[in-house]
């Protein structure tokens, strides 16, 4: 795995996104929408991704193969790390695909996973390669 700053179109469209809070455009996955709700409300979601994602430089890692469940579409998918909401040291792992063409989201993951740590690594990797 490779981490790699997200670009910049793709995070401002999910940020316009994410800032309707409108569950017509934002669909969770079930397993999403779970593995949350021991952490608050959606909207509380919205509000930890858009603070993440607003930041100078988000790293992250693209995730090929991810479908959105409607119509079974590829979505253009990013995978990132967010801080646990009760300030555990071990982060969240969230997967997001965006639907340019239709203008809608799939929160795929936001979670704690094993996944985190395999991004962390290549985060670390990433920013030991590239220190200004």
């Amino acid at each position: 795995m490779q981490a790699r700053p997200i670009p910049r179109p793709w995070l401002d469209s999910v940020l316009g996104i994410l800032a309707t809070h409108d569950p017509a455009i934002i669909e969770w996955t079930t397993t999403a929408e779970i593995n949350w709700q021991s952490f608050g409300l959606e909207q509380d979601a919205y509000n930890l991704l858009i603070r993440v994602l607003s930041a100078a430089e988000v790293l992250g890692h693209q995730v090929v193969g991810m479908r959105d469940r409607r119509d079974g579409s590829y979505t253009d998918c990013r995978s990132f790390l967010c801080p646990h909401p009760w300030d555990s040291p071990v982060p969240l792992y969230t997967k997001i695909g965006i639907h340019h063409s239709r203008v809608y989201i799939n929160l795929f993951s936001h979670h704690v996973d094993d996944g985190s740590e395999q991004l962390q690594a290549a985060i670390k990797a990433y920013r030991k390669k590239h220190k200004k």
